[in-house]
């Protein structure tokens, strides 16, 4: 009887031949590492003919930096059952620049190939660009911790020429008068200088850019009709927008030089430079700001106490003048006090200080009550619907009150009704007059929002400053008798 067989093998390749044809570079390994096949493309990285090859241990060729690794992840590929394949990524040894191969080793063992197969991949220049690129994240880390903005220009043009490589490039911004690019920064060996006015704003490509905020590429700088290069030697030029501020420009000395990965690192740069450049001059702004605080403050803790102690001095002397104190002097002697009292709070306040670091149990109505004696008019009337005690700093307590009543006198008139009222957690002040548009409401505790032409701007911001030193919360809404209502929760109550 005739034996029939499913597939002939008398034709079937060996793996040799089946190996061979692969394009890419690819070795062949016994549990020990030994090469026992090596196409011609890994014979070309490793530096020898293939045939040459067998019989080696490939770790030989591993960089030792990398050796250890190299070895471990393959010995757990030999020992581990389970672990089919093992990517790494090595370095070749040899002087020079290092070569990066990145190895994917299968475990065919079981096949007829009858090994561990590798196959090599040059990633040298993917290792480069990442190196480069994590050079160029050390640069915008180094941007953003730069305390001036010369040191940022320093770092773009250290950056432009050491990590992407630039033959020379340089910072152009707007003069002070706005019609000349003024070179703030520029690489050495450069043709001109920091300080140079080499074009108007509106000028060559550099004038373009900045004009439409768009990058510009040239790769025959000759053949360019935005105009001529400073220098004969430039062949080609890359031109990126800096934001409002002013544009950096790269140039070559061959032709096309510049592609859109030099374009995207650049805009990264120079972007991470615009962001400190902004940052160092806000925080320029915020210590000019600071100075004229601490002139403000000096002023009013010492120049105004001053005068207002003189005052003082006449008043007590006035008095001892006369039979008993007349009650217009008391009235008097009751805003020097106050006033005493509102320089100390504005000046804690302006310098940040604590200001409800003397809590003391004090009653709403009480406050209210001395408040409105110091501030309302006769024609104005005034309701106290509650009677709770709660805890806070008197002084500062009495200045809330007083800046709400006044808020009330000034924008509701000298005949306002104001009500005092306990709510949920705390307690309300309102009045009768125009209100707070919806639109407005959240501005209102912002220094300097007023909509009266006599307003500072601040009576409603010291407000809040006090509200959120004692942990309270404070909401403008509309009031339930027509006009302004104002509503501190989150108090803790003494009763």
């Amino acid at each position: 009887m005739e034996t029939m067989t499913a597939f002939d093998t008398s034709t079937r390749p060996e793996p040799d031949a089946l190996l061979a044809q692969l394009e890419d570079a690819v070795v062949v390994l016994d549990e020990a590492g030994r090469i026992s096949y090596a196409s011609p493309p890994a014979g070309r990285f490793l530096g020898a003919p293939s045939e040459a090859l067998v019989g080696v241990r490939a770790f030989e060729y591993v960089d030792p930096r990398d050796r250890d690794a190299v070895l471990a992840a393959f010995e757990e590929l030999v020992s581990d059952s389970s672990a089919s394949s093992r990517r790494m990524e090595f370095r070749l040894l040899g002087d020079g620049d290092p070569t990066w191969l990145e190895a994917v080793t299968v475990d065919a063992t079981a096949s007829d190939v009858g090994g561990y197969v590798a196959t090599l991949r040059d990633v040298t220049e993917h290792r480069a660009r990442e190196h480069d690129l994590e050079r160029l994240h050390d640069s915008t880390n180094r941007l953003y911790a730069a305390d001036s903005v010369e040191a940022c220009y320093r770092i773009v043009i250290d950056a432009a020429v050491s990590i992407l490589g630039f033959d020379w490039c340089t910072l152009v911004a707007p003069d002070d008068d706005g019609e000349l690019f003024e070179i703030v920064a520029i690489s050495e060996h450069a043709p001109l200088e920091v300080g140079d006015r080499p074009f108007g704003v509106d000028e060559g490509v550099a004038g373009h850019v900045y004009q439409t905020g768009t990058v510009s590429i040239v790769d025959d700088a000759r053949q360019s009709s935005r105009g001529k290069p400073v220098d004969p030697a430039i062949k080609s030029a890359l031109t990126v927008p800096v934001g409002d501020w002013g544009v950096f420009q790269a140039v070559a000395t061959t032709r096309s030089a510049f592609d859109d990965r030099d374009r995207n690192r650049t805009q990264l740069l120079v972007a991470a430079m615009l962001t400190a450049i902004d940052r160092i001059e806000r925080q320029r702004d915020l210590e000019r700001q600071n100075e004229r605080l601490d002139q403000f403050v000096r002023y009013v803790s010492h120049d105004l106490r001053t005068p207002l102690s003189a005052a003082a001095g006449y008043l007590e002397l006035m008095a001892d003048d006369v039979d008993g104190i007349p009650s217009e002097v008391t009235y008097v002697r009751d805003a020097h006090e106050q006033m005493e009292a509102m320089i100390d709070q504005l000046s804690m306040w302006a310098r940040g200080d604590d200001l409800a670091r003397d809590r003391t149990v004090i009653s709403i109505a009480d406050v209210v009550d001395r408040a409105w004696s110091s501030v309302a008019p006769e024609s104005a009337s005034l309701s106290i619907e509650t009677t709770r005690l709660l805890e806070a700093d008197r002084t500062c307590l009495r200045q809330l009150v007083e800046n709400l009543l006044r808020n009330a006198i000034t924008h509701a008139g000298d005949d306002v009704s104001v009500r005092v009222e306990a709510v949920d957690g705390g307690f309300a002040v309102e009045d009768d007059g125009p209100g707070i548009p919806s639109a407005v409401r959240d501005d209102v505790f912002e220094p300097g929002h007023t909509s009266s032409e006599t307003g500072t701007g601040l009576g409603l911001a010291i407000v809040a400053e006090i509200v959120s030193a004692h942990g309270w919360e404070i909401a403008a809404v509309e009031s339930t008798i027509g006009g302004a209502r104002f509503e501190i929760t989150g108090v803790d109550f003494a009763d």
